[in-house]
């Protein structure tokens, strides 16, 4: 990310705990040389100091459904509570590689185009209000150059904090009342930037919820 954006990200969060839920698929063991589950563990704690995580959960699934996991390090710098695998972590932008692999796949299996005008894919029209002809793409949302802007003021309040709380607000409904003229998120000011879309990058977290929203409507399953 741009050095202005990590600063806005974790000042949001300052008072909270790094933490990084890392997904390791076949790549980590071809890393770790081996299917040994100690090998796996000296690779992720290697991993852990060398980025100075506190604390970490890494997860491995296998192929035939064979699952290992790990928990390393402290839940905050100033207790002494271990991470274990009830521990609760800010998942954050950890959604996003998962959300370009099933793009991807979308892609891949020709259920998508990433040139095209995402319009194609949504069941309401998304257009920034000040570059209304300017189509915006899929790829676009992928690079982050979509002219979407985070509103944090809509955005921060929103999170869901609870033990295992999915949020109570459907993505169909926050994608249109964030980005629909008649939606309670909606502010062409506060959510658009006065740029059209694909000149120009800035880092977006609504561009990835919209890209959810298309993976539900191609896929016809919940994101």
């Amino acid at each position: 990310m741009k050095s202005n954006i990590n600063s806005t990200y974790f000042t949001s969060v300052r008072n909270q705990t790094l933490y990084i839920i890392a997904i390791i698929l076949a790549s980590l063991m071809t890393a770790s040389g081996q299917n040994d589950e100690s090998k796996l563990d000296k690779f992720s704690i290697k991993k852990m100091k060398k980025a100075d995580v506190v604390g970490l959960q890494v997860g491995y699934l296998k192929k035939d459904g064979t699952i290992w996991s790990g928990s390393y390090g402290k839940i905050k710098y100033i207790d002494n509570l271990n991470v274990n695998d009830s521990t609760l972590f800010m998942i954050a932008s950890c959604s996003k590689p998962v959300t370009a692999f099933a793009i991807l796949k979308l892609y891949n299996d020709k259920k998508i185009d990433l040139d095209a005008d995402i319009n194609q894919y949504l069941p309401f029209r998304i257009n920034n209000p000040i570059f209304p002809k300017t189509i915006i793409t899929a790829r676009m949302l992928l690079t982050h150059t979509s002219s979407f802007k985070d509103n944090w003021e809509v955005i921060e309040p929103l999170y869901t904090t609870e033990k295992g709380g999915d949020s109570p607000i459907p993505l169909n409904d926050f994608v249109s009342d964030y980005f629909t003229e008649k939606g309670k998120y909606y502010d062409s000011a506060a959510n658009f930037f006065n740029k059209q879309s694909g000149s120009f990058w800035e880092y977006s977290n609504m561009g990835y919820a919209v890209l959810g929203l298309i993976i539900e409507s191609a896929s016809k399953k919940e994101f």
